[in-house]
């Protein structure tokens, strides 16, 4: 993808990318992706957090959200790409997570949240999301899906 052209292409609707993934890509290339020991820190500093909140015992679980809101209709998520940073916390500190549907809010869009666990306790969440779903009822299909 071009940082420079990609743009016009979707002003013109020619292009194969969205708007999000070009502002992501552009984003990226002009990151710093150096780690500084300010970043260091502050990564230790959040990882030790997340490690007192998840507790001594193997079987500590954390519910967070997954995004800030229910789910965005498509093609509304374009003015909201910080999302990510609710499910992205735990890609970049390796804790297993996974988001487990529990049905649709007033406006007929999904809602969940994620159960998030200590490395090597994933079978501890595959557990509670099975117990969470049938409790719940689980994925629920949207009103408006065919």
């Amino acid at each position: 993808m071009s940082l420079l052209w990609e743009p016009f292409k979707l002003l013109l609707g020619t292009s194969d990318q969205t708007f999000t993934s070009w502002q992501i890509a552009f984003g990226e290339r002009f990151m710093i992706k150096k780690k500084t020991p300010k970043i260091e820190a502050d990564f230790e500093k959040m990882y030790n957090s997340l490690m007192a909140l998840l507790g001594d015992d193997d079987n500590g679980v954390l519910l967070y959200p997954s995004h800030s809101n229910a789910a965005r209709p498509h093609g509304h998520t374009v003015f909201h790409i910080y999302d990510f940073i609710y499910t992205g916390i735990f890609n970049v500190t390796g804790l297993p997570a996974l988001t487990v549907p529990m049905g649709v809010g007033k406006d007929g869009l999904p809602v969940g949240f994620q159960l998030v666990a200590k490395k090597g306790n994933e079978h501890v969440l595959l557990k509670l999301a099975e117990v969470l779903e049938k409790q719940f009822g689980g994925w629920v299909k949207p009103h408006f899906v065919q």
